[in-house]
């Protein structure tokens, strides 16, 4: 695609580091988790040794070690085009730290981006160069045609005037608007659409003096696919097909993972169920941000599996108190109650009731086995997560205080498994006919 320069987005740190700069620099991945179970479930090496990385260079200006303060990558990159340099920052969301395993960005600190921004703004200028683009991994929202909400909003009304464009993202919305004078464009996500941004820039000063934008959409009907493109994927499909195309049991209906008034899917239990059982635990709790698909009726393939659960988390398990429990759940509504910021872990083995009206620490107003019992808040209990979570993903940091935790296996073995075991055609939990979460208030 000949890209020019490209930036860090959360992603990019779900393996941690080191696996992120090998992706951009090259070479073999060498921590074990290289190993993948090919058609007859022995491992397989699935990272070439001659991998070259990214042929393009990528920045990060917000993105510094904590012990040294220094940039990961370098912080702008100069782009000429028929003879005007173009200088471009890269900035990712502040987010970052709370929506990936915290053990993976442990390492790693995120500056402010306005002030990130303005500093190397202010670099490049002193270079010389006039046309300023920012590359931010950070959305919003357009709420009218020359409104617009979120992180990438606030942060562009407090950069200087020297930036001229900001390439927002993150967020899987259209933005096209100004914002103080700078020109601010979001093309959606998943390569459904893609920001052609025109900037007019006087040779004299080498500044922009007008810029506009529009989001393209990609739709493919009626367009004939690339011939090379077409062939390199077919082979791939045809390579893992004896995999991905392996039928694990049959859904007698859609399972979607749509939450109800009150959080809680079909999807969400069946996945806590499958990890209360793989564990062997009494409760089990899923994060809703870790299940990206809905599983539909008929034939289920382990490549629909992995569409559901992609991220390669393993399941843990651990000991909790009650206490501990009503903490966790509590946990699920941060402080100040920020729009959208809420995250109702999906459950097995328990009900809870919850009233997001009360005073914060107090909105558990009900919790109790399945039976009925309730949950005592000194008894101990074996408890069932996924790692992200367990190592305090999504501000559940209670979970970092479990005791006797052991990583089980892989949370899409949990699910292969469960479903094998359950009579086909396999129904999942109706959260209208059995509700294990109860919103109040």
């Amino acid at each position: 695609m000949e890209f020019d320069v490209g930036t860090l987005g959360n992603h990019e740190f779900d393996e941690g580091g080191e696996e992120m700069l090998r992706l951009i620099n090259g070479g073999q991945r060498d921590d074990g988790r290289q190993f993948k179970d090919g058609p007859d479930g022995e491992p397989i090496n699935t990272s070439d040794p001659d991998f070259p990385g990214a042929d393009y260079p990528y920045i990060a200006a917000n993105t510094v070690y904590k012990d040294s303060g220094e940039t990961v990558l370098p912080p702008y990159q100069v782009v000429k085009k028929d003879g005007i340099r173009v200088g471009f920052i890269g900035v990712t969301t502040l987010e970052t730290p709370n929506i990936v395993v915290p053990d993976a960005v442990a390492p790693f600190d995120y500056l402010d981006i306005s002030d990130t921004v303005n500093k190397y703004a202010g670099q490049l200028q002193r270079d010389g160069v006039q046309s300023i683009v920012v590359l931010a991994h950070a959305g919003g929202n357009q709420t009218s045609e020359t409104q617009a909400v979120g992180e990438i909003v606030d942060e562009t009304v407090q950069m200087s005037d020297e930036v001229d464009v900001v390439v927002a993202g993150h967020s899987h919305s259209r933005l096209n608007l100004r914002v103080e004078d700078k020109l601010v464009v979001e093309a959606f996500s998943f390569g459904t659409a893609f920001d052609a941004v025109n900037m007019k820039v006087d040779r004299k000063t080498k500044d922009v003096i007008s810029s506009s934008a529009e989001i393209v959409d990609t739709f493919n009907e009626g367009v004939t696919p690339d011939a090379r493109t077409a062939e390199l994927v077919a082979g791939y499909k045809a390579r893992i097909s004896p995999i991905s195309e392996r039928v694990v049991g049959t859904a007698a209906e859609n399972i979607t993972r749509a939450p109800n008034a009150a959080g809680e899917s079909p999807l969400g239990d069946l996945i806590a169920d499958a990890q209360r059982d793989f564990a062997g635990a009494q409760f089990a709790f899923m994060n809703p941000g870790g299940i990206r698909a809905d599983i539909a009726s008929g034939p289920v393939t382990y490549g629909e599996l992995f569409t559901v659960q992609p991220f390669d988390n393993s399941v843990v398990s651990m000991e909790l108190t009650g206490d501990q429990i009503y903490t966790l759940l509590e946990q699920q509504f941060p402080p100040n109650q920020a729009a959208g910021t809420k995250r109702i872990l999906q459950v097995s083995g328990l009900k809870y009731t919850y009233d997001e009206s009360l005073p914060e620490g107090q909105r558990i107003t009900s919790l109790t086995t399945t039976a009925g019992a309730p949950v005592d808040r000194a008894t101990t209990y074996k408890v069932a997560v996924n790692s992200f979570i367990a190592t305090g993903g999504d501000r559940f940091t209670v979970l970092k205080e479990g005791q006797n935790v052991q990583t089980i296996g892989s949370d899409l073995d949990a699910l292969e498994a469960y479903i094998d075991s359950l009579p086909s055609p396999f129904e999942a939990p109706d959260p209208a006919a059995e509700q294990r979460i109860t919103r109040q208030g």
